[in-house]
């Protein structure tokens, strides 16, 4: 085995693992978001408490629909996070 291909193997190796870690995070993100949709759905203000464990992660780009349902839940205007958080959910995937 040369040098080459050796580096080639270990480069292709890392950026497998950095291509799974952000889907891990995005499948984390999409779970906490189904997650938070059904407690909005039944009304439950756990809710509010789910929203702020959204706001210390990262949003990768969607910073400002997760502070609008922020917004929204912490005035207990489930339905109009709820609209927000299934448009979050469509785009996820």
């Amino acid at each position: 085995m040369t040098a080459w291909s050796s580096c080639s193997t270990a480069c292709r190796r890392k950026r497998s693992e950095k291509r799974r870690s952000r889907c891990r995070r995005r499948i984390g993100g999409s779970e906490q978001l189904q997650g938070i949709l059904a407690l909005l759905e039944d009304n439950n203000l756990a809710a509010i408490d789910m929203v702020d464990k959204l706001l210390d992660r990262p949003q990768g780009g969607q910073e400002d629909a997760v502070h609008e349902v922020a917004a929204y839940v912490q005035s207990l205007q489930f339905e109009q996070a709820i609209v927000i958080v299934r448009e979050l959910l469509a785009e996820a995937g």
